[in-house]
């Protein structure tokens, strides 16, 4: 059972983790990190390709601390940038059910690999969408 108190510190940290997600982008570790509203424009060079990139690796996001105390689900729907050698350039949000998962989302993603897009059977970078769905194990 969920007291008052509980609810007034999950508020307090889900309004502390809103002003900090609100930064400038740059995460610690110096990787930089884009959130955008709306549609995306392209931000790398477009490289028209016959074989989409396929994930060979992927790694399982943390589970916000805030976001397991208020018990959200959600996806973030991420663009990611593959390059021709198939590790992930670049992460950008482009629709959130809820914006506390977007650094998870992200920092996941960074760390999963590709098969490289194929254009003319050469290695080419590409852009792809990633969703990242967040669900709580059911008890």
């Amino acid at each position: 059972m969920i007291n008052a108190l509980t609810l007034i510190v999950v508020a307090i940290a889900v309004a502390i983790g809103a002003a900090l997600l609100s930064g400038s982008g740059q995460r610690s570790d110096g990787m930089r990190m884009v959130r955008v509203a709306g549609p995306v424009m392209d931000l790398g060079t477009f490289t028209p390709y016959d074989i989409a990139p396929v994930p060979v690796k992927q790694v399982r996001p943390d589970y916000p601390t805030r976001a397991l105390y208020a018990e959200l689900e959600g996806t973030v729907y991420l663009k990611v940038w593959v390059t021709a050698e198939g590790r992930v350039k670049q992460t950008v949000v482009q629709h959130s059910d809820n914006h506390v998962f977007d650094e998870a989302a992200q920092i996941a993603a960074m760390k999963w690999e590709f098969t490289p897009a194929l254009s003319k059977n050469r290695p080419v970078d590409a852009w792809v969408p990633v969703p990242i769905r967040f669900t709580l194990k059911k008890v």
